[in-house]
């Protein structure tokens, strides 16, 4: 569980990256960076904020009642990641053209910003 700005949010305890245990990572505002990495994760959604990841984490529902915290976990809950959007595009503009060098973690996090940030053209990996 995390404490921020008074409301208490709760996220999987394993980056989704290499599975790095996140209680000793370091939270800046509302991002918790996997202290192998730095692959920062929103707390309040889960989404991946910054590589090198593809995944977000999952998030728990927390109850407040009479000053006892709850946190909901389905009985599968801790393996699973959230829901991603799909990232591929039905039309792509065929005009616009981004090629980056190499296949890894960090390429493939490259790709995935670009459609998170609505780029429609073709992306193009270049590797072995």
């Amino acid at each position: 569980m995390i404490n921020y700005k008074g409301e208490i949010y709760s996220v999987q305890s394993q980056c989704s990256h290499f599975g790095f245990n996140l209680a000793n990572g370091i939270l800046v505002g509302d991002i918790i960076l996997c202290p192998l990495h730095s692959a920062g994760f929103s707390i309040k959604t889960g989404e991946a904020a910054q590589g090198p990841i593809f995944d977000g984490l999952q998030t728990y529902k927390v109850e407040r009642s009479n000053g006892v915290i709850k946190v909901r976990v389905p009985k599968v809950g801790w393996s699973q990641n959230p829901q991603n959007a799909v990232l591929g595009k039905e039309k792509v503009d065929k005009s616009k053209k981004i090629v980056i060098i190499g296949a890894g973690p960090a390429a493939l996090s490259a790709a995935e910003s670009l459609r998170k940030a609505k780029y429609d053209g073709l992306i193009y990996l270049v590797s072995k």
